[in-house]
């Protein structure tokens, strides 16, 4: 399975309330649970761009995370080599995670969590950078956008998220006052519900302003993913986007069928299907800044649509009993019996098949897991069709309604 397609499985995990959060497991390979005595020996290295270079007398701590406890355990200063080394002994719940951090330039800088007894090399170097408060180059090496199926209101629920690249040797500050951050990106006007999601910056290190997801802590060199949602009114489809900065790879998921995708350098792809709920996929490469992006997702068929069938189809079928009484009032009449005082109107039953005709349509293009473009078109094209054709049917005189 290719990371892109693993990355949006994981998103759609996100977006699809019955799909759940799934819980770390306590007995994984990742547990510190108690046993033997654990080591860890590695060092601190500033990154630059002529290479690494030692961080000599250097704070570094271990820490320990768990549901019961979490603090650090153990402190020590590197060496001339930037080498440090700790031996713990873990203790309390399996879910306990241990890892090494250091200061440097006024910003963290972590381990990863150390999963083995035993860690040394490479998976205990912990790489600082110095720090600057001017921008850096950055790049968009993804941009993710899921738009969920519209809510009763018609609203849908839409997550970005985007995979930034710092591409400096240095670690960008968040200037204190500066309400640009380190980072932003666009957020529709009318959008609400505003929220971070799972990704690697904190929730109140995102915070809306301005129409704008603006992030406020530092940007270290390397690769951080960042992800948020909000709401929009069916009102703001179709919904125009214009992209402010190249993305290498530009994704896009809808959950409703009938809704279409259209910009340069997108094409559909296979879909993805997610308990039973299918997404359509768009995605692009190298699309460029400036680039326009459609996303049209009509809106939810209105209320009248689910009575209108089964309420033609009984008053039709009530004026179809008074039709059918007639020839035998027009025999009574000939024969000198009683007569009915006003006589039916003509029975159009044009409008009841063209309604059932509707919603047969909208029902076959429901369940057509991935039309294509012509299909679409042609569905939307027949529906319009239809409808103009029932609404001339029902505005006829003596249509039953």
């Amino acid at each position: 399975m290719s990371r892109l397609r693993l990355a949006a499985l994981v998103l759609l995990a996100a977006l699809v309330p019955a799909l759940g959060g799934a819980q770390p497991n306590a007995g994984s390979a990742g547990s510190a649970g108690s046993g033997g005595t654990r080591s860890v020996e590695g060092r601190v290295l500033v990154q630059r761009e002529k290479g690494p270079d030692p961080v000599a007398n250097a704070w570094v701590t271990l820490h320990r995370v768990a549901s019961d406890s979490a603090g650090p355990l153990d402190s020590t200063r590197t060496d001339a080599t930037g080498a440090f080394a700790f031996r713990y002994r873990p203790f309390g719940g399996d879910d306990a995670i241990y890892f090494v951090s250091v200061r440097f330039g006024g910003v963290a800088y972590f381990t990863n969590p150390l999963r083995e007894p035993d860690v040394r090399g490479e998976s205990a170097e912990i790489s600082v950078y110095d720090t600057t408060s001017k921008p850096v180059p950055m790049t968009v090496r993804g941009r993710h956008l899921i738009v969920s199926g519209a809510d009763a209101t018609g609203s849908r629920d839409v997550i970005e998220v985007y995979e930034i690249s710092n591409d400096s040797s240095a670690t960008m500050l968040d200037r204190e006052g500066d309400a640009r951050g380190t980072w932003s990106a666009p957020v529709p006007p009318q959008g609400r519900s505003f929220r971070v999601r799972e990704g690697e910056v904190p929730a109140d290190a995102l915070t809306l302003a301005n129409a704008r997801a603006v992030l406020h802590m530092p940007f270290a060199p390397g690769l951080k993913q960042i992800a948020f949602s909000y709401s929009l009114p069916a009102a703001d489809f179709p919904l125009h986007i214009t992209v402010e900065r190249p993305a290498s790879v530009f994704e896009i998921l809808v959950e409703d069928p009938r809704a279409d995708v259209r910009g340069p350098q997108l094409t559909p792809v296979d879909p993805v299907l997610v308990e039973g709920r299918s997404f359509r996929r768009f995605l692009g490469q190298d699309v460029p800044a400036g680039a326009r992006i459609s996303i049209d997702a009509p809106p939810p068929a209105p209320l009248w649509t689910r009575w209108i069938v089964p309420a033609l189809l009984a008053t039709l079928g009530l004026a179809m009993v008074g039709a059918l009484a007639r020839p035998r009032r027009r025999r009574a009449l000939a024969t000198g019996g009683p007569a009915a005082a006003v006589a039916e109107p003509p029975v159009d039953a044009d409008a009841a098949a063209l309604a059932q005709r509707i919603a047969s349509l909208d029902d076959a293009f429901e369940r057509e897991p991935a039309p294509n473009a012509d299909a679409r078109e042609r569905y939307l094209r027949t529906r319009e069709d239809l409808k103009a054709a029932l609404a001339a049917a029902l505005a006829r005189p003596g249509t039953p309604r």
